[in-house]
């Protein structure tokens, strides 16, 4: 090659330099892009409907209900890849709706990747002995014991598919992600309806769940815990009063999960004239970062939390990332990096400065 052509690599080569970020020239071609792209968290959601109950009281409105809210999560701004609804003889018993959650979760659990599972259920629910369950469609009507003159609660506990129950199967893969509850249930009293009397221990509605007992996941509630949920009302006729404001709340544009709930307590208390208020456990599991429909300044937030908490090399402030955005265009990322990057960057020393991240 003549000494001419060699005058112009170099040349070419001189102004590459100048016009080009000394770090970004510096740094290996596989560190500026890597962990950088946004990856979306795969959604799911299962919705239940039942109404026309074999024996006990029929429900108004739970089939319109799971069809108001599934065909809300399907709209493409929300982002929800996988939705499946059953109504009616679909759940005939907890076996049906055990499968449908299940068959839901293992779709979930793609190896190394997060997922979000929201699940639905409009009916009738109840409490036993401090536990709650929710009533398929062929969940018998409980008797009086003529010798006790009680309840004979065991079809009940036999019939019923408790919280717990559907709360582990859908997390039963273990994956990184959010899991909500919405639960339009105890919509009137399955005691009533032919039973003469009702014990001083069968209480109406849900009972008190706690924070410990939520196995991390967020669970909303339509009706206040010992209070029955309504299935219409004068502003609400054709629809739940609660599945009304998740189907008009869960489509604003870059709110919070934690602001939604408190939106639907406000919302579900106007259309019952204050006879119905909601309740809901663990919403800070989500943080404050967890949207239904994400809005351009959400994304941009966290990706400037990303970037500065990568930059950091440090798997703590990584770890505390993903606990912040279990559902964040970059979750998928924080959770890679945790698996591939040396075990050395693991936790922060003592006497170090602690993860400065950018949450808005």
């Amino acid at each position: 090659m003549s000494c001419g052509a060699d005058r112009m690599r170099f040349a070419i080569l001189g102004v590459w330099l100048l016009s080009t970020p000394l770090l970004a020239q510096l740094a290996p071609a596989e560190g500026r892009g890597k962990y950088s792209t946004p990856l979306p968290i795969r959604r799911y959601a299962l919705v239940v409907g039942i109404g026309d109950y074999h024996q006990i009281d029929k429900v108004k409105n739970a089939t319109n209900d799971a069809h108001l809210v599934a065909k809300t999560l399907a709209l493409p701004e929300l982002g929800f890849d996988d939705i499946r609804i059953l109504r009616d003889d679909e759940a005939d018993n907890k076996i049906h709706i055990l499968q449908a959650a299940k068959n839901l979760a293992d779709r979930a659990a793609i190896p190394d990747t997060a997922a979000t599972i929201v699940f639905y259920f409009a009916g009738h629910g109840y409490q036993v002995d401090n536990v709650n369950y929710l009533a398929p469609r062929l969940a018998r009507k409980p008797r009086m014991d003529s010798a006790t003159g009680k309840l004979d609660k065991s079809v009940l506990k036999d019939d019923g598919l408790s919280i717990g129950n559907i709360l582990s199967v859908l997390q039963s893969a273990r994956r990184p992600g959010v899991t909500i509850l919405m639960l339009d249930a105890c919509r009137t009293n399955i005691f009533s309806g032919g039973l003469e009397k009702r014990g001083a221990d069968e209480q109406e509605g849900f009972y008190e769940v706690k924070t410990e007992d939520s196995q991390r996941a967020v669970l909303s509630f339509a009706a206040s815990f010992g209070k029955p949920a309504k299935s219409a009302s004068r502003l609400t006729q054709n629809n739940s009063p609660y599945a009304s404001a998740v189907a008009e709340l869960i489509v604003n544009e870059g709110a919070p999960l934690q602001n939604v709930l408190v939106s639907l307590r406000s919302l579900v208390s106007q259309y019952t004239d204050d006879k119905q208020t909601t309740e809901d456990i663990n919403s800070a599991a989500a943080g404050t970062h967890f949207y239904f429909h994400r809005g351009e300044q959400n994304v941009a937030d966290e990706k400037a939390s990303w970037f500065n908490v990568r930059d950091m090399t440090r798997k703590k402030c990584v770890v505390d990332y993903l606990a912040h955005y279990p559902d964040g265009y970059y979750a998928q990322h924080a959770m890679n990096y945790i698996r591939d990057e040396p075990a050395s960057s693991v936790d922060i020393r003592t006497g170090e400065t602690p993860c400065v991240l950018l949450y808005p």
